[in-house]
């Protein structure tokens, strides 16, 4: 599943639903990335973000395909 969205989530609730989905799900793997407080040796104040969707799921899409077929995932959730 892939969600594109701006509103916060709970990292403990998304688990939380993937180990209710899949009760045989002995590990869950996450990487969060965290905005860098200096970029180019200057203060980063704040990030304006945009995101062309259809091209975000298309190429994210790839991405998932890509690590399910290679890790043999169960599921894999993108949240970006």
């Amino acid at each position: 599943m892939i969600k594109i969205q701006k509103k916060n989530f709970n990292v403990e609730e998304e688990i939380k639903f993937i180990k209710e989905k899949y009760s045989n799900v002995g590990a869950v793997n996450s990487f969060i990335g965290y905005v860098r407080d200096l970029n180019n040796k200057k203060d980063v104040t704040y990030l304006d973000l945009e995101v062309y969707k259809e091209m975000a799921i298309k190429e994210l899409s790839k991405i998932k395909d890509q690590a399910v077929k290679k890790w043999n995932l169960i599921d894999c959730l993108i949240i970006h």
